[in-house]
């Protein structure tokens, strides 16, 4: 069963059929996919090379995969089910050998994993987990435990239901995800060295998580295609409350931090180094600070996106391509003392129907050599720009306010570059629909990360 257009075999309701001995090869998109049919078996095949996933399987269960070979796939398997059991199966050369969507009562026994493991929405739980290997290495499974220090080298980690453990001096080359923690607390992962993961650290739902001194880089691996549109994060915090992300550095990620859904979460004196995000914040916020963190060579900075009451403070950002500091359905965070440079746009604020970022404050940052100092589009409102030294844009514009809100943007206060302010020739310009008169006839000293 080999070069077939979608999927190299579909198999969807009952139960009880067996698959053996099969080579299922260079599917469009999936080698062998099975819906709702259960007490199946999967036994001594190669599943290799198909376009997205070699084994994918929604609403069975019972079931048994065994004995196979599974490889060359984009994504190796994935279970969005219960009851199965996997037993020495061989999974190489994926993003991801496994992926389990949560994935319940999963026995997982002998397998031999080259990438590892992948887990999201929700605690997986297992039945048994014995004698798999990632890379030659065990794969450690913490749960229900309290006080545990992970020692040795392992292949992989996951972590569920426990609380104070110690993740510290371990070192992985191309595994997709080195630590996994679930409904985990007081955590403590610091000094480990990630290089080529697809995700370095994932945190779901734990409180007191302390991630310090890692250094995360990309690695030779492309990310970018994966049948996800995404790429690979340094660290994924998601409904995490209270975490510090702290003096770590991420080399050539596409993300550094992603916190979604997560509270008190404090990122700072960390280094984003030539990825495409620094640090990115969604549906998040309530506590939330980034600050005295080091941008440089990212595309963009930092996002903030349905994320409210954060605040971004004392960052340097430099030579970018995209934005510095960015916020889109964002409202009553402060974004204050940053020194923005080399962006195409310093800082942006967009709004479109349901994402319209409000009540912000963007105060005393430095904002110089980019082309547009600060760019507003859309549906921006009740937003106050004041004490900021905004000066040397490239197109000329210091403010950039193509707004569709009837209250112009109060832009008051700032340096555009020379005492005549804005209408001067000398002077950063402002566009559009914002009042910037009076403006400050000198340079704000305290303005820009110190």
């Amino acid at each position: 069963m080999t070069e077939t257009k979608e999927y190299g075999v579909v198999i969807s309701g009952g139960s009880g059929t067996e698959i053996h001995g099969n080579e299922i090869s260079h599917s469009g998109i999936t080698g062998l996919i099975v819906f709702y049919h259960s007490r199946y078996t999967v036994s001594s095949n190669i599943i290799d090379s198909n376009s997205a996933w070699g084994f994918y399987e929604r609403g069975g269960g019972s079931s048994i995969l065994k004995d196979n070979i599974i490889q060359g796939n984009n994504w190796g398997l994935a279970l969005h089910t219960r009851g199965v059991s996997l037993e020495n199966n061989t999974l190489s050369n994926h993003i991801a050998d496994a992926m389990f969507s949560p994935g319940r009562n999963v026995e997982m026994v002998g397998n031999a994993f080259a990438r590892g493991i992948y887990a999201i929405l929700g605690e997986p739980t297992f039945s048994n987990v014995e004698g798999n290997t990632v890379k030659g290495k065990p794969l450690v499974y913490i749960t229900g435990e309290q006080d545990v220090v992970v020692r040795g080298d392992p292949g992989q980690i996951l972590v569920t239901s426990s609380s104070n453990v110690t993740i510290e001096n371990h070192t992985w080359t191309d595994v997709a995800v080195p630590i996994l923690t679930f409904n985990t607390h007081q955590v403590h992962i610091r000094n480990n060295v990630i290089d080529g993961a697809y995700t370095g650290v994932r945190v779901e739902h734990g409180s007191d998580i302390a991630l310090t001194d890692n250094h995360i880089q990309r690695g030779d691996r492309d990310m970018t295609d994966n049948h996800f549109g995404r790429a690979d994060w340094g660290m994924h915090l998601a409904g995490v409350w209270r975490a510090t992300a702290e003096e770590n550095s991420f080399q050539d990620v596409h993300t550094g931090i992603r916190s979604v859904f997560s509270v008190a979460v404090e990122i700072r004196e960390n280094d984003f180094l030539n990825g495409t995000h620094g640090s990115e914040v969604r549906a998040a916020g309530q506590g939330t600070i980034i600050e005295n963190n080091r941008f440089e060579g990212t595309e963009s900075g930092i996002i903030l996106q349905k994320a409210d009451e954060t605040v971004v403070r004392e960052n340097t950002l430099k030579g970018g391509t995209t934005w510095g500091i960015a916020l889109s359905r964002a409202d009553n965070n402060v974004v204050a003392n940053n020194t923005i440079q080399g962006y195409d746009r310093g800082i942006h604020l967009w709004g479109w129907w349901l994402s319209q970022p409000s009540d912000n404050i963007i105060e005393a940052n430095s904002i110089n050599g980019n082309k547009f100092g600060i760019f507003a589009e859309g549906e921006v409102s009740d937003t106050t720009i004041r004490y900021n030294n905004i000066y040397e844009s490239t197109s000329g514009v210091g403010l950039w306010a193509d707004i569709n809100n009837e209250a112009d943007i109060d832009a008051q206060r700032n340096w555009w570059g020379c005492p005549g302010g804005p209408p001067d020739d000398g002077c950063d310009s402002v566009r559009g629909s914002a009042t910037f008169d009076p403006w400050l006839e000198a340079p704000n000293d305290h303005a820009g990360a110190s």
